[in-house]
């Protein structure tokens, strides 16, 4: 039996496919925080403190310098037209999907817009639990205190 068709296609096909899963993964690299010239897609201040920063995909990334921002933003955007969500983990300072986060809500820290938002990884996040924080487990916790605390009329 000749395998050398086969052969041919594999030594062929290899490294083309090894380009394309190469091009993707370069393509997919969040955008990195750059302090002090990251601009926030809603205010348009620049971000202070890279602890505090979100970031949403829609046609393109779109960098928020308080969860607070994001948050606002999430609402008056159709989810359909959001394609990925991410938090600045507060310890690591780096990148988490919101899906693998846990929110506090500190009144002990000032966040650039004073929100008073941050995330920690799920896997760690027990630094940020203190006496003086509210935690809010997941994304809808957190959108549904952000609503009350600041778009319900009082």
């Amino acid at each position: 039996m000749n395998t050398y068709p086969a052969h041919w296609l594999i030594t062929l096909l290899l490294p083309i496919f090894s380009i394309a899963m190469g091009c993707q993964s370069a393509s997919d690299k969040l955008p990195e925080v750059v302090v002090d010239r990251s601009e926030c897609a809603k205010c348009r201040m620049l971000i202070s403190d890279a602890r505090f920063v979100g970031l949403l995909q829609t046609d393109e990334y779109l960098m928020f310098d308080d969860l607070g921002c994001m948050l606002n933003y999430q609402l008056k955007t159709a989810p359909q037209e959001i394609r990925g969500t991410w938090v600045r983990d507060y310890y690591s300072d780096t990148w988490i999907a919101i899906k693998d986060a846990v929110f506090y809500r500190r009144d002990d820290i000032v966040t650039p817009m004073g929100y008073g938002y941050i995330g920690a990884s799920r896997l760690n996040p027990e630094p940020a639990a203190t006496t003086k924080a509210v935690r809010l487990e997941n994304a809808a916790a957190l959108q549904e205190d952000f609503t009350q605390r600041f778009l319900t009329a009082k």
